[in-house]
């Protein structure tokens, strides 16, 4: 264990980490603004040739546009070749970019989900994004990035608001883990 020296970061910021199965390693951050002004959003990944960090990258039309609560940060997911997904609360849902070349280059954001205040991204390893979010009502909905289906229903015996995590896996598939509470009372992963 080293340190290694990384991009400056300023302290308090949402910071979101993330690896592929392929040994990509990727940071996400915001850059000035407080809650209530605002920053710009950031993208470095690991260089494993030279054991550093890249220069970070400013991935565009990312500035926050509204006040934010505290802990609603990016979040951050990375798949193999390259692919990274990072997604941001704005405009009262969440806005995604999608980068197919290690953050070199970025998509043009879209929403992904109206309101909703927790969100997992894993990208599974045909290069596709998939997200899990809870809606305002508390439900866990899903759905692949990019397409126009609608969300479908993750569960509904959701313990709220304790978070949850997605993993992609290298079958293509992705495992979600979150507790549950259903009517009897019982809680479990």
């Amino acid at each position: 264990c080293r340190e290694s020296v990384g991009p400056l970061v300023a302290a308090g910021s949402e910071v979101a980490l993330a690896r592929s199965a392929d040994g990509a390693i990727g940071l996400a951050w915001m850059e000035g603004g407080g809650v209530a002004e605002a920053g710009r959003l950031l993208f470095s990944n690991w260089d494993r040739v030279r054991e550093g960090w890249y220069d970070p990258v400013s991935v565009p039309e990312s500035a926050w546009r509204a006040p934010r609560a505290a802990g609603m940060g990016p979040v951050l997911a990375m798949g193999a070749a390259g692919c990274v997904a990072v997604a941001l609360p704005q405009d009262g849902g969440w806005r995604v970019w999608l980068s197919p070349d290690g953050g070199h280059t970025w998509s043009v954001p879209f929403l992904l989900a109206e309101g909703g205040s927790t969100l997992a991204l894993a990208v599974l390893s045909d290069g596709r994004t998939l997200a899990v979010w809870r809606s305002r009502g508390g439900k866990l909905l899903s759905r692949v990035v990019g397409t126009e289906e609608p969300p479908m229903p993750v569960g509904h015996e959701l313990a709220d608001p304790l978070p949850f995590s997605l993993v992609a896996l290298l079958d293509g598939s992705a495992v979600l883990a979150t507790w549950v509470s259903p009517e009897s009372g019982v809680g479990g992963l």
